[in-house]
This record gives structure tokens, sequence and C-alpha cells, in this order.
């Protein structure tokens, strides 16, 4: 009797030893996961305070579009060298601060474009989605070569203009507004559409691409 009660004791040792080592590697898987879920909010917490920034500089509808031009890019310096300094490890924001940085420089003065002309709307609005829902739809149906060709000629006479105003605010604005700074708005994005080639982001892939044509023109 006094044998098997010392052995049910070891069982029961064993038994609380093996869900106490359990319980431990369970607890410290637990606490990666907690760690992890931690970095991811601490990560979505800056890029959030860069569109906090962003927000801001594109909301100052009291600055100049030079001002708001030249903060955005400012900040947009500033997170390109904080990225090219490797104190940047988080993927989600290396992304979002090249992508950011490109925009910034190849069309980040659009942004601004509308406070050159008196009483524009700065907002993406009901006209704007309907135009770009056409556009996707012309691209899946007729390809994006048709696409570019027919928004080339037809986009450059069509202007976004809140929906939620009446005919004659909207005939008020248009003659407020001043056709010349208008047509040198719209000159300057027909420019940027018509030469893909006038920004080039990826230096070294285009230095490849061009030793790559040399090579097959001295093949010929």
């Amino acid at each position: 009797m006094a044998s098997a009660i010392v052995k049910n004791q070891k069982t029961l040792e064993n038994q609380y030893k093996r869900e106490k080592r359990q319980l431990k590697i369970l607890t410290k898987e637990v606490g990666a996961i907690l760690k992890e879920f931690q970095q991811d909010y601490e990560d979505l917490l800056r890029i959030q305070g860069y569109q906090n920034e962003l927000k801001q500089i594109i909301e100052a509808q009291e600055e100049s579009s030079q001002e708001g031009l030249e903060k955005l890019i400012i900040l947009a310096e500033k997170l390109e060298a904080r990225l090219k300094g490797g104190l940047i490890t988080c993927d989600a924001e290396k992304f979002y601060i090249e992508q950011l940085c490109s925009f910034v420089y190849d069309r980040g003065k659009s942004l601004f474009q509308y406070l050159d002309i008196k009483d524009a709307n700065n907002t993406n609005n009901a006209q704007e989605s309907k135009f770009n829902t056409v556009k996707h739809a012309v691209r899946r149906t007729q390809g994006t070569a048709t696409s570019a060709h027919y928004f080339q000629h037809h986009t450059k006479y069509m202007l976004y203009i809140d929906p939620n105003l009446s005919r004659e605010e909207i005939r008020q604005m248009l003659l407020r507004l001043d056709p010349k700074v208008v047509a040198k708005i719209m000159k300057e994005e027909r420019a940027l559409r018509k030469r893909p080639l006038a920004h080039i982001k990826n230096e070294a892939k285009w230095k490849a691409r061009k030793k790559q044509l040399k090579e097959k023109l001295q093949k010929i």
C-alpha cells in the first residue's frame, strides 16, 4: 500500500513538472506573439504620425502652394535621411517612405495646385471618383495603351467640380477663376503623362538597361 502511495506521488510530481514545462513554453510563445503585436502597433503609430504631418501640410490652405510644396519636400527628405541612415527596420515603414518620396519628388507639386486657383476644391469628390471608375474600366476592356491614348485626348478638357454646389455657385466659380492659371496647370499635367521617362526613379536599373541595349547594338 505504501509503495502504491509513493508511486502515485511520483506520478503526480512528474505530471506536475511536465505541465509546468508546457506552461512555461506556452507562456514564452504567447509573450513572443504579444511582443510582435506590440512592435507592429508601434510601427503603425509611427506611420500614422507621418500621415498626420502630411495632413497638416496639405490642408494648410492659408499658405501658398510654394510654401506647402517646400514643407512637403522637407518632410520627404527627413524621412529619406532616416531610411538611408539605417534607422528604419520595419518593412512596412520602409515601403511607406519609399513610395512617399517617389510621389513627392515626382508629383508633389500637383497636391498644391488647387491653391493657385481661387475657390478650387482640395478634395477628391464624387466626380473624380466616377472618372477613376471609367478610367479603370477602359483599361480592363481596351488595354493600358489604348486607355492612355484616349484619356490624353479627352481629359485635358475635364475639370473636377464639387457636385454639392448649385448651378449658380459653379457658374460664379468658373467666372472668377483665371483661365491662364488653369491652362498652365493642365499643360504641366499632360506633359508628365506624355513623357513617362522624364523622371527616372531607379538610376541603377536604368544604367543596367542601357548597358544591355548597347551590347545588343554591338552584336548587330
